[in-house]
């Protein structure tokens, strides 16, 4: 087929794929006007449409060959192997697939998976070295205990795992500023695939966009040596944001910078406050609802520091001090 593929010209395996593809691609819009069910909607224009084909002339193993074709018609224009971007998109499609395996089935789980696929290859791309890992999960995804959320978040633990600093990642602050890109590129996808998911994976993309935040806007302008980089990466690493030791860590972290020698000392103090200030507001006190209750607010910086904690400490002039909570 020399005009339809989404790389160019590729090899039909089922008979006349580019005419069923394009013609049952081109329904999509009628059937979800139909009914909620989707699925029956499609089967039904299909039916109209080409009689009885599919199911009197068309076995099912010829359809193995039919989602070969329709990836390579519809699949996503990534910068990923063929076999890569053939395999994963099968097995997304194949996972929720009950019953017979059907010409509908396989547009209409391609359609409702289209946000995942995308995600996922966008990672690849970003990361091409962990296309062996993603391939290897397949095997995982094929166990009916497996869901696809749950394939979702072991391609995101293979993502973090790339995206874990290093001893000489951050060396030059040119390999500081890629790393920074890196992560910001991955965020929507990643975000996106630990979406409703909490715990490991979770807590540790929560730890590389702290991170992020500390060497972008405050290592990279104030020319912080990268071993400080890699310090409040240990330190972070060490439990969650609203545990006591780590709150205690990273304000006794940037109360040490004071004494370390910086460009543009002036600065420090604007962009330590920064630093804290978003460590509270988007890491310690980060909610799916909003916090109005002022109470329930001191509680939880409470739970954190313990009622008698000072807040901040003041070294030169470098965080703003405050009374203790009570």
């Amino acid at each position: 087929v020399h005009s339809d593929g989404i790389k160019g010209p590729f090899q039909c395996r089922f008979p006349f794929s580019f005419v069923f593809c394009n013609s049952i691609e081109a329904m999509k819009t009628e059937a979800g006007k139909i009914t909620t069910n989707i699925d029956d909607a499609l089967d039904r224009l299909i039916h109209s449409t080409f009689g009885t084909f599919f199911e009197t002339s068309v076995q099912p193993a010829l359809l193995e060959f039919y989602i070969r074709d329709y990836v390579h018609m519809y699949g996503h224009v990534v910068n990923v192997s063929d076999e890569a971007l053939f395999q994963i998109s099968r097995e997304v499609i194949m996972k929720e697939i009950s019953g017979n395996l059907t010409v509908n089935k396989i547009h209409t789980n391609q359609w409702k998976n289209e946000s995942r696929l995308q995600h996922i290859f966008r990672l690849l791309e970003l990361f091409p070295k962990m296309e062996q890992g993603v391939m290897a999960l397949l095997l995982y995804l094929r166990n009916n205990k497996h869901s696809l959320i749950d394939f979702d978040v072991e391609v995101s633990g293979l993502v973090l795992s790339q995206l874990e600093p290093r001893q000489n990642d951050w060396a030059k602050p040119s390999l500081q500023r890629e790393w920074v890109a890196k992560v910001s590129v991955a965020q929507p996808s990643l975000q996106t695939l630990l979406k409703g998911t909490s715990g490991e994976h979770w807590n540790q993309w929560e730890k590389l966009i702290f991170v992020r935040y500390f060497i972008r806007d405050m290592a990279l302008p104030l020319g912080i040596p990268h071993e400080s980089c890699l310090k409040l990466f240990k330190i972070v690493s060490l439990g969650s944001f609203k545990q006591k030791s780590t709150f205690d860590g990273i304000l006794s972290f940037l109360n040490s910078l004071s004494h370390d020698k910086c460009t543009y000392p002036e600065q420090r103090t604007k962009r330590c406050n920064f630093i804290v200030e978003l460590l509270i507001c988007e890491f310690c006190l980060a909610s799916d609802r909003e916090i109005q209750d002022v109470h329930l607010l001191k509680s939880i910086f409470v739970d954190i520091l313990g009622d008698t904690h000072p807040l901040f400490i003041q070294p030169d002039g470098l965080l703003v001090a405050t009374t203790p909570l009570k």
